[in-house]
């Protein structure tokens, strides 16, 4: 005998591999590795594992799969959404001092505004949908397409920002000068619209399963992250040969010279490791398209917000008076 693990009906297993259930059964695919029979059976529904049951236990099995997925889910959600109002009130210190004295508003301001307040905004929605999801026994479809609708364009605004963010710091290294932000703002142009293109052609081929769990991840998600890991190469090659070109500047060896290699680094170090494991993932098809959005957004919204303090935290005067120096104009990101 077993018995579901949410519903009050009994399932006979008569044979290994074989249910027996009054009413109607049905087998349905719920997610990478996951299926599940839907009993119908008067006034309730049952769902269950159709893993093989010779030997097993099915709350046991239960547990392992479907539900545990469920609970990594929701624990991520709200440990993410934990994490980033923790960083955000030991930011804010800084940040009433740094940003809300910016006035008139500029544009490094509303960046900073939209990362940090939208990020945080779209967390507490996305963990409430979370929770709100998982007790439907089968959303609709329509609902979950549009959920991850919200889920991309949600991903898309924060990514902006941030690359904008990033894109301001080395046109401010290159002297602002007219070619290099040309060259600059086309190359994000072009990041940002193959982008979209790929995330609408995967929410399109979705499939989903129990729950809005995605039944696999297209391949489109791994060109989505590839071009994103190009467009952080370029820009990461860009400030490093800045450092490295002209040696005798003194600027580099100050406070801001410091700051622009070491947030560079780290950018790139983190946003490298988690498209290299986007990309894994989609091969291997595992865990992480599940908790992608809100793992991502996190990390979007918190980078975003401490590069642009940490660039404003260093005064104007740390560079150094003299001719080639006083050239890299960091106002382009304090000021414009």
């Amino acid at each position: 005998m077993f018995r579901g693990y949410v519903y009050n009906a009994i399932i006979e297993n008569s044979a290994p591999g074989t249910i027996h259930a009054s009413g109607t059964v049905s087998r349905q695919k719920y997610g990478p590795g996951i299926s599940h029979i839907r009993c119908a059976i008067p006034s309730s529904w049952i769902c269950i594992s159709s893993i093989p049951m010779s030997g097993f236990d099915m709350d046991d099995d239960l547990y392992n799969s479907d539900a545990w997925t469920l609970f990594i889910i929701r624990g991520v959600s709200c440990s993410l959404l934990c994490f980033v109002a923790l960083e955000w009130l030991v930011s804010l210190p800084a940040e009433l001092s740094l940003i809300w004295r910016l006035y008139p508003t500029t544009l490094i301001k509303r960046l900073y505004i939209f990362s940090r307040y939208y990020g945080l905004a779209s967390l507490i929605g996305n963990t409430a949908m979370t929770w709100h999801i998982h007790s439907l026994v089968t959303p609709p479809a329509p609902i979950c397409r549009s959920w991850h609708v919200f889920q991309f364009l949600t991903l898309q605004g924060l990514l902006l920002s941030l690359e904008l963010v990033l894109v301001l710091r080395v046109f401010a290294l290159y002297n602002r000068e007219r070619g290099m932000g040309i060259f600059l703002f086309s190359a994000l142009a072009i990041d940002m619209m193959g982008m979209s293109t790929c995330g609408f052609l995967t929410i399109a081929r979705i499939d989903f399963g129990g729950a809005c769990l995605p039944k696999w991840t297209p391949p489109q998600v791994m060109y989505y992250s590839v071009l994103e890991l190009c467009f952080q190469s370029l820009l990461f090659t860009l400030t490093i040969y800045k450092q490295t070109a002209r040696p005798q500047l003194r600027w580099q060896h100050s406070a801001i010279g410091a700051i622009v290699t070491r947030d560079s680094l780290a950018v790139f170090f983190l946003l490298g490791v988690l498209f290299v494991a986007v990309i894994l993932n989609t091969v291997s098809q595992n865990l992480l398209c599940y908790i992608g959005f809100t793992l991502s957004t996190a990390l979007f919204s918190s980078i975003g917000c401490r590069l642009t303090i940490n660039m404003l935290s260093v005064s104007d005067s740390e560079l150094v008076n003299d001719e080639d120096a006083s050239t890299i104009q960091f106002t382009t990101v304090n000021h414009e």
